[in-house]
This record gives C-alpha cells, structure tokens and sequence, in this order.
C-alpha cells in the first residue's frame, strides 16, 4: 500500500492510502509521522486494512469542514 500526505485546498493535510483519501489533520509534522508510522508499523502487515471492508457513509464525505 502507498501511504502519502498532501495539501488540502482548506489548507489541512489529507492522509492517502492507494490514492483514496482516508483523514485530514491540521499539522504537515504530525501528518509525516502517521505516514511515517503507517510506513514503518510493527504490526502485522497480513492483517487487511479496516477500509477495504467497510465503505464510509455517504453523509461523511458531504460534511463541510471548517478549515
């Protein structure tokens, strides 16, 4: 999986897995850690990521934000 952190439009930072973003969060320094750490993490990789099972609800991806 290819995990990335890029600017937003609003300004935060979006965390991407696979191109798919999947969190937003103010901080680019704590954006590269949890990349870093999805990167790096000690837990087993053979278990499948939470988002390939689960879709998101719709009303989630129609929320404004404040930026």
């Amino acid at each position: 999986m290819a995990y990335y952190c890029e600017q937003l439009e609003n300004g935060r930072w979006g965390i991407f897995i696979n191109s798919t973003l999947i969190a937003t969060i103010g901080c680019y320094d704590t954006c590269q850690k949890i990349i870093y750490f999805l990167d790096n993490r000690l837990s087993n990789p053979k278990i499948p990521v939470v988002m390939e099972y689960y879709g998101v609800n719709q009303y989630f991806h129609d929320m404004k934000l404040r930026p």
